[in-house]
């Protein structure tokens, strides 16, 4: 499928596993989350189409985590760019390997790992400029839901997990599973974007729950879920019960405000001397 130097995924990448804090379903006022066996089903469906050739497959670099628009809401995100296929007609659109939209994926690190993990992503593609006013096309920005809950389900990793696990620079492979929606501008990141993100994770699960392996994987975990989840994935489960990760609501509704109200992703910041707004200025 893929052929790259192997120092090329090396890069950067800690020797470990990296431990992953079990989080209460009540600690956190943004908790989406998949039962844990349906996390090991979107991981084996990608599996499943690597070795068949079937994959829609293609590398990505790390350029960065958790924007300020889905720090907001209490998410926490890696940024990929999407690296061009290496040969023609491999790519949507172009060079690019994915067209705007919201996306279910699996991604890996290899240096990690054999295994894929689910996460929920969004391609703007031409859909409007980032918050500096740069373009977007080639971007990804994608929560990876792995996380133990206390409950048997899975949440999405946190910020401190995600530096660990993708540090920036490092090159990540990734399958497309399934492309959800399009991409939509929103007017308000707070409400907005988490109504989003949310969709995105219930057409996830509702797709992977439609694939007949599915209830098969159900069946056959004999071990601990969260275990059987993060296994050869190059995070393992931790005994240790960490927080939920924390949002902005109450500067939302003491300001008035929300993420789209001047410290999250949706503002563009022009460079000096330029005094007319960029011709899309509501961005993620």
């Amino acid at each position: 499928q893929i052929l790259r130097p192997p120092d090329r995924f090396m890069m950067a990448l800690p020797k470990y596993p990296i431990p992953v804090p079990l989080v209460l379903p009540i600690s956190t006022t943004f908790c989406p989350s998949w039962p844990c066996s349906v996390v090991c089903a979107a991981s084996l469906q990608a599996d499943l189409q690597v070795a068949a050739g079937s994959a829609h497959m293609f590398e990505a670099r790390v350029e960065g985590h958790t924007t300020p628009a889905v720090a907001d809401i209490g998410a926490a995100s890696v940024r990929l760019r999407l690296l061009p296929p290496a040969a023609p007609g491999d790519g949507v659109e172009g060079s690019m390997p994915l067209r705007d939209g919201g996306y279910l994926l699996g991604l890996r690190l290899p240096g990690h790992g054999r295994r894929f993990l689910p996460a929920v992503a969004g391609a703007p593609g031409q859909q409007g400029l980032d918050r500096y006013g740069h373009s977007r096309v080639g971007l990804a920005e994608c929560c990876v839901i792995a996380r133990p809950v206390t409950d048997g389900c899975a949440t999405f990793l946190t910020e401190k997990v995600l530096h660990d696990w993708a540090p920036v620079g490092c090159v990540a492979e990734v399958v497309v599973l399934a492309r959800l929606s399009d991409f939509f501008l929103g007017l308000n990141a707070g409400t907005w974007l988490r109504i989003r993100i949310d969709e995105l994770v219930s057409k996830g699960r509702a797709w992977i729950q439609a694939q007949p392996l599915t209830q098969q994987v159900s069946g056959q975990l004999k071990i601990d879920p969260a275990e059987a989840m993060l296994a050869h994935t190059g995070l393992v489960a931790s005994t240790e019960l960490g927080p939920g990760i924390a949002d902005s609501s109450e500067a939302f509704q003491f300001w008035g405000g929300s993420g789209n109200a001047g410290v999250s992703g949706q503002v563009i910041i022009l460079p000096e001397g330029v005094d007319k707004p960029a011709p899309s200025e509501t961005t993620r």
